[in-house]
């Protein structure tokens, strides 16, 4: 919970893709083009792990907002990954992010896509800048207005002081274990 605090307000405060559309949309670009498929031919490979690796923090927030639509996260990785999995996605400290990213990079690199790992090189993170202004995505739903619009929103709630207590959250697992609990009854 905290890791994903620590990313949430990384994301908000240090970035401009979490609000700016355009950023947005060359981020979710470059997720469904270059991530998923790229990522599945790693996992398919046996060679790495999820834990392994992490990718560019404008696809690392994309992903994040992809799987807060579980039914539609299935979906479109089925779609759009090259055998059809589901791909699991961690979150973990911004320190671990960086060094996962290390090797991760390398791993880009040595790949075939046209576009850099790096996501604060404008020019350079999409390979066409044409190429995804006019691009159909295969997502299934409206996430560019998702991400504008309401996690920004969602975002000034859980920045609020009582959600980094180690001991709020403690007592919510508690009760979210019980709901589960009782709800399965």
């Amino acid at each position: 919970v905290l890791n994903n605090l620590e990313f949430l307000d990384f994301i908000i405060k240090e970035s401009k893709f979490s609000t700016d559309r355009d950023l947005i949309q060359r981020a979710l670009y470059r997720y469904e083009n270059y991530w998923l498929p790229f990522y599945s031919n790693l996992m398919k490979s046996k060679c790495y792990t999820s834990h392994d690796l992490y990718p560019p923090f404008d696809i690392a927030w994309i992903w994040r907002c992809h799987m807060l639509s579980p039914i539609e996260y299935r979906n479109d990785c089925e779609l759009i990954s090259n055998d059809g999995q589901v791909l699991d996605h961690f979150c973990f400290s911004l320190f671990d992010m960086r060094q996962k990213q290390k090797l991760c990079k390398s791993l880009w690199d040595e790949s075939n896509i046209k576009a850099k790992f790096d996501f604060y090189d404008i020019e350079t993170s999409i390979g066409d800048l044409n190429e995804y202004k006019n691009y159909v995505f295969r997502i299934d739903f409206d996430m560019i207005k998702m991400i504008s619009d309401k996690l920004s929103k969602f975002y000034e709630l859980v920045s609020l002081p009582h959600f980094h207590s180690k001991d709020y959250i403690e007592q919510f697992m508690d009760k979210y274990k019980l709901y589960f609990f009782y709800s399965s009854q």
